[in-house]
């Protein structure tokens, strides 16, 4: 991977992303047809510059994909999970972790999923999500949280705030690009 680091004045460095010159020479945009060609090379190390900052869980990925499993112990390596979804994973259609499948939401939004479920041909959503849904480019969340219901304000009488609670969180799955 190519890295470039840039001095701000105030001392702090950022990382800039490679050069599209440099990261895909043979990349050629014809604005005229719409059509972008590039050497097979250049497109996968473009895909693999586009998902280095994807995490992979690499003991599920394993786990999930057997023949990953068996090169990954052959090479005594368990990052190899990582190498193999930045290289031929993503492009395989693997998941790179154990997305967040909002089961109520995933059934009410595609009800043929929820039919297949009722009628024993599909286990839950979350499987379907996994064997096929990623595939057909269905969603495993909602675009947007859920509103949250207001928590209703406590009268304190001992003169000290009550402590804070927390907030809603965002499920993991929805951190970080969205691929569909």
């Amino acid at each position: 991977m190519i890295d470039v680091w840039y001095t701000m004045p105030t001392g702090a460095e950022m990382s800039l992303p490679p050069s599209v010159r440099v990261l895909t020479p043979s990349l050629r945009l014809d604005e005229t047809s719409n059509i972008v060609t590039l050497s097979f090379d250049d497109f996968k190390r473009l895909i693999e510059f586009a998902l280095s900052s994807v995490t992979v869980d690499e003991d599920w990925y394993i786990t999930r994909y057997s023949d990953v499993r068996e090169t990954s112990e052959s090479r005594g390596l368990k990052s190899y999970a990582t190498e193999h979804y930045r290289t031929h994973g993503f492009l395989e259609g693997r998941l790179p972790h154990d997305p967040v499948v909002d089961e109520t939401w995933y059934r009410q939004t595609y009800p043929d999923v929820d039919e297949a479920i009722r009628q024993g041909r599909e286990i839950s959503a979350k499987s379907h999500f996994l064997d096929q849904g990623y595939h057909e480019g269905r969603k495993p969340v909602p675009d947007e949280p859920p509103a949250e219901a207001p928590v209703p304000q406590r009268t304190v009488r001992s003169g000290r705030a009550p402590a804070a609670r927390p907030t809603g969180r965002t499920p993991l799955a929805r951190v970080g690009a969205r691929l569909w």
